[in-house]
């Protein structure tokens, strides 16, 4: 799920060329829950894996591998999950969130219905406001690297 792209892992001054040739956009916004913020979930953008956790307020922004935040652009499928807050650090997520019991219903996630259009290089916003009383799978998150 998650991913970068070949020669993108560090970044340089040849990675920034490389990022503006794929119009890279810096992609941003809140989740709510039943009208509350959605602390700690993580949410990707598929293709493309770009990924991000929401804050303790349920804001986010998109990262397009360790080094850069963004997504490429184009239609994705958008999946959030619940996490838990941890005390230590979660490498592959980058933060100190790690994959729970799930409570969002699959049409935020497995079986998502959420859409967005991401627009070439241009800085954008997008709030999701999910609400309960669909069917939930409470399995956790799959694992990004399967």
């Amino acid at each position: 799920m998650f991913g970068t792209f070949a020669g993108c892992s560090k970044v340089g001054s040849g990675d920034e060329q490389r990022y503006k040739e794929l119009g890279v956009a810096k992609v941003t916004g809140k989740v709510s829950f039943d009208g509350q913020p959605l602390p700690y979930a993580q949410i990707t953008f598929e293709p493309g894996g770009a990924y991000g956790v929401t804050d303790g307020n349920g804001n986010y922004q998109m990262w397009v591998n360790s080094k850069r935040v963004g997504s490429l652009p184009g239609d994705k499928i958008v999946r959030i999950w619940t996490t838990k807050r941890g005390d230590g650090f979660d490498e592959l997520m980058g933060s100190n969130v790690y994959p729970t019991k799930e409570t969002i219903p699959v049409e935020y996630n497995r079986a998502s219905t959420l859409k967005i259009t991401i627009e070439s290089s241009k800085s954008q916003t997008f709030d999701f406001e999910l609400e309960s009383g669909g069917k939930v799978d409470p399995a956790p998150a799959p694992d990004p690297e399967d």
